[in-house]
């Protein structure tokens, strides 16, 4: 579509943290960086573009906590959307936010459009409108080294808890949101995360959640925890407790 640019590569940062990033274990903090990525094509300093990418990203970092951990804004052909995780506290959701935008700055300097993931938030600013839109392309998948030592008991919880959670999260319709775990054996249980950006319908939700799921089991099923993310929703597991009961202010 004439006026719409969607060239994207992966971010500098991106790849440099990539290796560490995929041994790290959660270290509790709000702001610990996933992924980034970068419209290839950039805007001038000074620019008219940069001071609308300057309100949007602004607006986004004030509203989205008081909002409940997420909000959109267009202004002057920018389009915004910030999600924080809604497990995190009101706090962790400012701090994660305002490292955010910082991070599309530094990440994605100059660029007309980005999308920076960090563990309790993510946010995304184009020159088209995304929010509404399923995505289901693959932005970013990592997983834990350590394989798991049970494969086919592992392999089917992960894949019943996993379906379930597939189930659940489109149905949490304010948060297009679920956790839960399953016991694999007397030593292991499974803990999942499952998401979707909370503009999307129900049915594109689902979707893009079996997507994921998919995605998972192409790559990851036979390690002990990993992350996916697609355009519009994400997955996470582990053998760990990594997320808190969702949120209420």
């Amino acid at each position: 579509m004439e006026g719409i640019v969607r060239c994207w590569r992966w971010s500098w940062m991106a790849l440099l943290l990539l290796n560490v990033i995929s041994i790290s274990t959660v270290d509790g903090q709000s702001d610990q960086f996933i992924y980034g990525l970068c419209n290839v094509n950039k805007y001038s300093n000074g620019s008219e573009y940069e001071s609308k990418v300057d309100t949007v990203l602004q607006y986004l970092v004030i509203s989205a906590a008081p909002a409940g951990g997420f909000t959109t804004y267009s202004y002057g052909g920018v389009h915004g959307l910030l999600q924080c995780r809604p497990d995190v506290s009101l706090h962790d959701c400012q701090t994660c936010s305002a490292a955010a935008s910082q991070m599309a700055y530094q990440n994605c300097p100059n660029a007309i459009g980005a999308r920076i993931q960090l563990e309790s938030c993510f946010i995304r600013y184009e020159n088209y409108s995304f929010a509404s839109v399923l995505d289901t392309n693959i932005a970013y998948a990592l997983e834990n080294v350590k394989s798991n030592n049970d494969i086919q008991a592992f392999n089917y919880t992960l894949g019943n808890l996993m379906e379930t959670l597939a189930g659940e999260a489109p149905l949490n319709v304010n948060r297009l949101f679920a956790t839960g775990s399953w016991v694999v054996n007397s030593s292991v249980a499974i803990y999942g995360l499952e998401m979707c950006l909370r503009t999307l319908p129900t049915p594109d939700c689902a979707i893009c959640l079996r997507e994921a799921i998919a995605a998972m089991n192409g790559c990851c099923s036979s390690q002990v925890g990993a992350q996916v993310y697609l355009g519009s929703c994400a997955l996470r597991f582990e053998i760990y407790p990594f997320y808190s009961q969702p949120y209420t202010p």
